[in-house]
């Protein structure tokens, strides 16, 4: 051998690589060439006489289709507003909150509520001694109401209590109120064990 590195033999997929360029150029050269001179021959216009007047139709009027016939809408009539004696009139309230009412720890405060569907009622009971506050939200409704475990106020002794609506139309209304005492451990009254 004369000491030169001969190439190493190509694979089948270099060799099928180098057939597809060589297919590729060689259908190139015939776009390369210049394409022939050869006049293309266009046809000639069809020329046409102009039809007379009488024969080229004219624009008419076509009436509209008709039209469905209207008719009246009811005009919605608005509901009148409630004064706020009739809604306090109207106010159906439902508690265990009896005045001088005895709560043990184990027990609810549950209040049900009918009032107007845009009004809140608004329940707040204030420990007489501390000032501490429960307070509960809720909206109107024809049946609405809660129980609030009497474990979840701050500490035993005696609570205020109002209840009231917020009208969107005239603020605080109806104030219904009393007070009642939590004890430290289970009811004192006998005949309500639990009073759920």
């Amino acid at each position: 051998m004369d000491g030169r590195p001969h190439p190493r033999p190509l694979s089948w997929r270099e060799r099928g690589i180098q057939w597809v360029l060589l297919i590729v150029l060689l259908g190139a050269l015939p776009a390369c060439a210049a394409a022939p001179t050869t006049p293309t021959p266009f046809p000639s216009p069809v020329i046409r006489p102009t039809l007379p007047p009488t024969w080229t139709p004219t624009p008419s009027f076509t009436p509209a289709p008709p039209t469905a016939t209207r008719t009246l809408t009811p005009t919605p009539t608005a509901t009148p507003t409630l004064s706020a004696a009739a809604i306090c009139a109207a106010l159906n309230v439902n508690t265990n909150l009896d005045q001088r009412h005895v709560l043990g720890r184990e027990m609810y405060v549950t209040v049900i509520v009918s009032a107007p569907a845009d009004a809140t009622v608004n329940f707040v009971a204030v420990q007489t001694t501390t000032d501490d506050r429960q307070t509960v939200d809720i909206p109107g409704g024809p049946m609405t109401g809660f129980q609030l475990p009497v474990s979840r106020f701050p500490a035993p002794g005696r609570y205020d209590w109002t209840l009231k609506l917020v009208s969107p139309t005239y603020g605080d209304l109806c104030e219904r109120g009393g007070w009642f005492i939590i004890t430290r451990g289970e009811s004192t009254r006998a005949h309500e064990p639990g009073s759920r």
